[in-house]
C-alpha cells in the first residue's frame, strides 16, 4: 500500500539542512499489479456531486489524473462483488477528473449519498471506472 503525503520542508541555506515543517496524509493509494490498470483511491461524495449527478475526482490523485477529458467511459458500480449498475457516460469537456451523467446511478442506489465514502478505480486500457461503497452514513 502507498500513502499520499503532503510535506512542507524548510531548507536552511547556512547549515544546508532540511527540516520537515508539516506532514499530512492526503489519501490511501493501492497500486495495481498490471500495467495500465490505474490505481484505487477513496473519495467522499459531496452534496453537489450527488445533486448534479457528477463525480469530481480532480487531478491531484492517480485516478482523476488518468481520466481523459471529453471522452466516453464506462462506469460500473459494484456491490457485494457484483456489478449492479453499468452505463457509458461522458467525461467533462474541459475539467480533467470529472465524470458527468451519474444522476440515474445516484437515484437508483441510495447508499451513494452525500458523505458516503467510495473506492474508485480506473482502468486505462478498458476505459472503465469502477465504484464501490466503503461506508455510508
Amino acid at each position: 500500500m502507498k500513502i499520499l503525503l503532503n510535506l512542507e520542508i524548510q531548507y536552511d541555506t547556512s547549515t544546508k539542512e532540511c527540516k520537515v515543517v508539516s506532514c499530512t496524509q492526503e489519501g490511501k493509494l493501492e497500486k495495481q499489479g498490471n500495467k495500465g490498470q490505474g490505481n484505487r483511491i477513496e473519495h467522499i461524495l459531496g452534496k453537489s456531486e450527488v445533486r448534479y449527478g457528477i463525480l469530481t475526482l480532480g487531478t491531484n490523485n492517480p485516478v482523476g489524473d488518468s481520466i481523459p477529458k471529453d471522452s466516453r467511459i464506462t462506469v460500473k458500480y459494484r456491490k457485494d462483488g457484483k456489478t449492479i449498475y453499468k452505463k457509458e457516460v461522458n467525461t467533462h469537456k474541459s475539467v480533467k477528473g470529472r465524470v458527468n451523467g451519474l444522476t440515474e446511478m445516484y437515484d437508483k442506489h441510495h447508499e451513494l449519498q452525500e458523505d458516503a465514502i467510495i473506492e474508485v478505480k480506473y482502468s486505462l486500457n478498458d476505459k472503465i471506472l469502477e465504484i464501490k461503497t466503503i461506508y455510508n452514513r
